[in-house]
């Protein structure tokens, strides 16, 4: 699914989608499957599920275009705090209870853990970023 030069939103369905923003400030919702988000030039965000089973596809993530990723499909949008991140080669498991987000630099997997390294939840692979972007914790927001 492609839209105009505006800041366009779009939302995956069912199944495997493609979604295409242009320029402008896109916001790329996925739904359920494993869906390819490409924002394309401007401030895109990329809002993705916590429960994501079939993890999705950023093809562009850019943090010097100001693009976010918003984990979670609530309305409210609460910026990740640094202790909360956990990046690095071969990354896939929280190494403190505050960790929720993960990301492998070496793979691009970006994952959620609902509890850092408690034993209750496993870590979810709700992302691949494709160009395996520099990301850090001012790039990520937890929406409840």
């Amino acid at each position: 699914m492609e839209w105009g030069a505006g800041a366009d939103t779009l939302e995956g369905g069912e199944g495997i989608d493609t979604l295409r923003g242009s320029i402008g400030d896109d916001i790329l919702i996925v739904d359920s499957g494993p869906d390819q988000l490409q924002g394309d030039t401007g401030s895109d965000a990329f809002k993705l599920s916590k429960s994501n089973t079939a993890s999705a596809t950023i093809l562009d993530f850019s943090a010097t275009e100001n693009d976010s990723i918003q984990i979670g499909l609530g309305n409210s949008a609460i910026l990740l705090q640094a202790s909360q991140f956990n990046a690095g080669a071969g990354v896939s498991t929280a190494t403190t209870l505050a960790q929720r987000i993960l990301y492998n630099t070496s793979t691009g997997a970006l994952f959620y853990d609902a509890d850092g390294s408690g034993t209750q939840f496993n870590p979810v692979q709700v992302a691949g970023l494709y160009n395996k972007a520099v990301l850090s914790a001012t790039n990520i927001y937890l929406v409840l």
